[in-house]
């Protein structure tokens, strides 16, 4: 029998074996141990020791590059700009992310664990079962992000902004959500056994079926971070969120309709009409009068037919005598009918409105539907303030932006 010892990655391996199997072994031991030594070494890397693209707005041909790879493992992208990337499936092991914008990105199944995300801007970002342990979210802005299914284990989210984030069935154990704002936040089905919710803001907060949630909230929606053995389901009526979608997008395509419609109908009212109907050139001739000095119509000479020297004298007997009068029928065809071009403004403000009222519709729905889990939605009660004071800056586009489609259709309907 021979032994031996190696060292490996700090630990010491003795092996003994028969003499008879000593080459075939270590022909077959040392070169996967040899193998797995990298890898070991690419996972320990310096964070930021990786491809250096700080503060670069990447691309989604760079992506491409490193999808399927380690090579964006320890990156340096801080301060870099990856919003709406797809980055599904791909490796950022202890990248660094700090004050990086991933806004609306797709991170489905990616590997951020260790990594370094402090700032990070990752509102409406996607994060579905994506590998997330020891990650640091200090005071970053997860807004509306998905992290359903992720796993969050000994995550550091202190400060975070997961108003509205959904984290269902997320595996969250010991994970620090100390002073975090999880208000209308869904943690249903979620392990969060030995987490830290010590002054965070819970109002609105969906616990249901979850392990380990912490204890109700207080009338002012702090926690006091104690366990919760039993958590409270929150009740009421679900909805589908896509279902009222749908209704507000058939409604603002009927008003967008109409709006067309009238102008069209107007265009082609003002081009056949005009102004006053009747035949133009043929007005009422003369006036009233008579014969000789003073009467109406013998001297008619302005243009509403009533004549005669002036001052007046005492009229004759009414007569009907040609005169210069023009009726306003002569005028129609001189009016200035509508120019397509003011149409078309018309149209554009149409669509504009239109536009505008779909954003604030959809900021509305976003405001007061509340996430229920797999259930649906369910409106919003006392969480309603903060709710819509998140979608501020959505109501306030949609609002300029139906203003500025008014202005569009009224300049569409100015005569001239």
């Amino acid at each position: 029998m021979l032994c031996a010892t190696f060292t490996f990655w700090g630990v010491a391996v003795r092996l003994t074996f028969a003499r008879s199997g000593c080459a075939a072994l270590a022909g077959f031991a040392l070169p996967m141990l040899v193998a797995l030594a990298p890898a070991h070494a690419a996972a320990t890397c310096a964070r930021g020791s990786g491809p250096h693209l700080a503060g670069q707005r990447i691309t989604a041909a760079e992506v491409a590059r490193y999808q399927g790879t380690t090579g964006l493992r320890c990156a340096d992208l801080a301060r870099a700009n990856l919003s709406g990337l797809d980055l599904i499936q791909v490796d950022l092991t202890r990248a660094n992310l700090r004050g990086a914008n991933l806004s609306h990105a797709k991170l489905d199944q990616a590997t951020l664990t260790g990594a370094a995300m402090q700032g990070a801007d990752l509102r409406k970002a996607n994060f579905t079962q994506a590998t997330m342990t020891r990650v640091n979210v200090t005071g970053a802005d997860l807004r509306k992000a998905t992290l359903d299914q992720a796993t969050l284990t000994d995550a550091d989210l202190t400060s975070a902004d997961l108003a509205g984030a959904s984290l269902i069935e997320v595996q969250a154990n010991r994970a620090n959500f100390r002073s975090a704002n999880l208000s209308d936040t869904s943690f249903t089905g979620a392990t969060l056994t030995g987490a830290h919710f010590t002054g965070a803001n819970l109002s609105g907060a969906e616990f249901s079926g979850a392990t380990g949630a912490p204890a109700t909230a207080n009338s002012s929606g702090q926690s006091g971070g104690a366990p919760q053995s039993n958590p409270t389901s929150i009740t009421g009526p679900t909805v589908s969120k896509s279902a009222w979608h749908m209704y507000l997008l058939g409604g603002v395509a009927i008003l967008f309709g109409l709006m067309v419609l009238g102008s069209v109908r107007r265009f082609f009212s003002l081009r056949s009409v005009g102004g006053f109907g009747g035949t133009p050139g043929f007005g009422y001739q003369g006036g009233y009068g008579g014969p000789g000095p003073g009467g109406f119509g013998v001297y008619g000479g302005d243009a509403s037919g009533f004549g005669g020297s002036y001052p007046p004298t005492t009229p004759g007997p009414f007569t009907t005598t040609p005169g210069y009068m023009r009726t306003p029928s002569q005028f129609a065809g001189r009016m200035s009918p509508s120019r397509p071009g003011r149409l078309a403004v018309a149209i554009v403000g149409a669509l504009v409105v239109a536009i505008g009222l779909w954003l604030i519709g959809n900021g509305v729905l976003d405001a007061v539907l509340v996430p229920a889990g797999k259930a649906g939605y369910r409106l919003c009660e006392t969480s309603c303030g903060s709710r819509f004071s998140t979608e501020t800056v959505g109501l306030v586009a949609g609002v300029a932006t139906f203003v500025f489609g008014g202005i569009l259709r009224a300049v569409g309907r100015i005569r001239y």
